[in-house]
């Protein structure tokens, strides 16, 4: 392998290995979440855990007029995220969803079954 041909295939490893740095953080793309704790809270002690960190430990009531409890606001980078709710100390639900744009997660809350479920859509809630 002569001068030249070595030169260009270092130029190519080069560009190679600089095109695959995408584990910089400054590279990955964040985006604007919502979680809309929503119906059937009514005095209820709720945790909310994301990616298993406290955003929110409380008591809430749905209103009546809006129709949701509360609403937390996070920004998140694009990727596999994990969402923790707790009702009641007897109703929890955890599922994981993807984040590539912004994200609006409803929760709602059915305490005669103790059950707990997730919306998941791209457009924002409207509450009447």
């Amino acid at each position: 392998m002569n001068a030249l041909q070595k030169f260009v295939m270092l130029l190519f490893i080069i560009f190679v290995v600089s095109g695959c740095n995408s584990t910089d953080p400054n590279n990955i793309s964040k985006h604007d979440i919502e979680i809309h704790l929503q119906s059937w809270f009514s005095n209820t002690p709720v945790k909310v855990f994301l990616n298993d960190s406290l955003m929110l430990s409380d008591t809430i009531s749905t209103g009546s007029i809006l129709a949701y409890a509360s609403i937390i606001p996070v920004t998140l980078s694009e990727g596999e995220h994990k969402l923790h709710v707790m009702a009641n100390k007897n109703a929890e639900f955890e599922d994981w969803f993807e984040v590539n744009s912004t994200l609006y997660i409803g929760v709602h809350y059915d305490s005669l079954q103790s059950k707990i479920s997730y919306i998941f859509q791209n457009n924002p809630f409207y509450y009447d």
